[in-house]
């Protein structure tokens, strides 16, 4: 009973990847971040290369995820909700948004220091799989609150990046732009490959069919 609940209570999160626009989106602000990364390794050691991977880096994956949030619901208007309908997700009140925002960027602000300090004592050859085993555990989360298989294949591809990156032993920041360059990349083709089936799987309803 309790599963059953739970399923119809995730229906609603699972119909938002239906179209593969949020994983695109994802992957956009995923490559995003291994590009300030691959900048910042042309970059001599300094000032501008710190404010880059510093608060540079989180401005740009805030301002890049705003976008991506007013990008994807246009998107779904044009090509998700003419074929299988709207669904009517409960708005925050303005507030409660500026709030999420500010501890998207708080969050993403810790993690980046946790990650500092934990790593601190790994040899810089397992660096990698450190950032590869910490995209793998978010990935396969996400896929287990909302119900997903192809979140699970994502995280297993981030524990095969971190171990390849590994093997390579590429130097900081090439590590972190390898890995977070190609899970975007990856991204981007499960949301295409997503986006590709659901357009030849669906068709736009007609106007009793809206009306039923």
């Amino acid at each position: 009973m309790t599963d059953l609940l739970q399923n119809d209570l995730n229906r609603p999160q699972r119909y938002w990847y239906v179209d593969g626009l949020a994983e695109m989106a994802g992957g956009a602000v995923i490559t995003l971040i291994g590009l300030v990364y691959a900048v910042s390794g042309w970059l001599p050691q300094g000032l501008a290369r710190g404010l880059l991977i510093g608060p540079g880096q989180i401005i740009i994956i805030l301002g890049a995820g705003l976008l991506a949030r007013w990008a994807v619901p246009r998107l779904k208007e044009r090509l998700t909700y003419p074929r299988t309908g709207y669904v009517e997700y409960q708005r925050p009140v303005r507030s409660r948004r500026l709030a999420r925002v500010f501890m998207a960027g708080l969050l993403g602000f810790a993690i980046t220091v946790l990650t500092a300090f934990l790593g601190r004592g790994l040899p810089e050859r397992l660096w990698s799989f450190f950032i590869g085993l910490t995209l793998a555990l978010a990935f396969a989360y996400l896929g287990a609150r909302i119900g997903l298989p192809r979140f699970y294949a994502l995280a297993g591809f981030s524990l095969l990046l971190g171990a390849a990156g590994s093997w390579l032993n590429l130097p900081d920041p090439w590590s972190a732009a390898f890995i977070f360059g190609l899970e975007g990349l990856a991204w981007l083709v499960c949301g295409a490959l997503v986006l590709r089936h659901y357009l030849r799987s669906t068709r736009p309803l007609e106007g009793e069919d809206l009306d039923e």
